[in-house]
């Protein structure tokens, strides 16, 4: 509608300087009429502004809100995974005692090898350096672990200096791991693992998510980022092309590489602040 009023307020104005030549409408040598119509034509651009950026902070904001209510529900289920664990683990002496009653020893310290590496897997997810990540990959590692999904997360920096909000780091890291663990869902056993690092290098940070298969074609590369791009059914194909937006927007870069030796890899590459 503004732009509407904009429109025909300049058609106004225009009318206006041809009547001061030809004398069409004599209405228009008023030179009331021609402040009014000025001043509105002045005035309305700027009311356009501001409600251009103010619908850009609502929308912001209803993206936070999402990312915020997305950041509880991961550390909600980080808590129903840590008392479960708790929950279990009077049956898990009640067990390794009975084995050791009954001097079954190798039995108990195999049961009791196995209890750890579960308890490990969580506690490595939260000594991550950052609050927003550990939340974000313990969630990914519960639902790789039903999935029978080895995923490997490593840290080597803390994030100070991203040119990133917690919520775009979410989506990023969200929509690539997801891609990585769909990718290798339906792939044999020996290929189901996904490995994810965090490194700074010089002036830059280097995000990257690799899966062993399945390989993917280099003339393939560039319509992986298209919107509804996807090789897999029932799936929108929008989540590679939210995370190639968010990287652009930045400065950044995303790189993809597939082979037999490495896997299909996407980096992507942020310049510190």
């Amino acid at each position: 509608m503004l732009v509407i009023i904009q429109a025909f307020l300049a058609g106004i104005m225009h009318l206006i300087i041809l009547n001061q030549d030809y004398q069409i409408f004599p209405l228009f040598n008023s030179t009331v009429f021609t402040r009014i119509t000025g001043l509105f034509l002045f005035i309305v651009p700027l009311i356009s502004l501001f409600l251009v950026k103010r619908l850009f902070t609502l929308s912001e904001q209803e993206t936070i809100a999402e990312t915020q209510d997305a950041f509880i529900d991961n550390i909600n289920k980080l808590f129903t995974t840590i008392r479960g664990q708790r929950h279990d683990f009077i049956h898990h002496v009640q067990v390794m005692y009975s084995m050791l009653e009954n001097d079954q020893l190798q039995e108990a310290k195999s049961y009791m090898e196995n209890l750890l590496g579960e308890i490990q897997s969580v506690s490595k997810t939260i000594k991550l350096k950052d609050p927003v990540l550990s939340a974000l990959f313990n969630t990914k590692r519960t639902i790789a672990e039903r999935l029978c999904i080895t995923l490997d997360v490593k840290q080597d920096t803390p994030l100070d200096g991203l040119k990133l909000k917690p919520y775009e780091i979410v989506k990023i890291f969200g929509n690539l791991i997801d891609n990585a663990m769909e990718a290798v869902s339906d792939e044999p056993i020996e290929f189901r693992n996904v490995a994810v690092s965090l490194k700074k290098i010089a002036f830059v940070f280097v995000f990257e998510v690799v899966n062993p298969r399945p390989l993917i074609n280099s003339s393939e590369f560039d319509k992986l980022f298209e919107p509804n791009y996807t090789t897999k059914e029932n799936h929108s194909g929008l989540g590679l092309a939210v995370v190639k937006q968010l990287v652009d927007q930045i400065g950044g870069e995303i790189i993809v590489n597939s082979s037999e030796e490495k896997g299909t890899s996407f980096s992507v590459v942020i310049p510190v602040k």
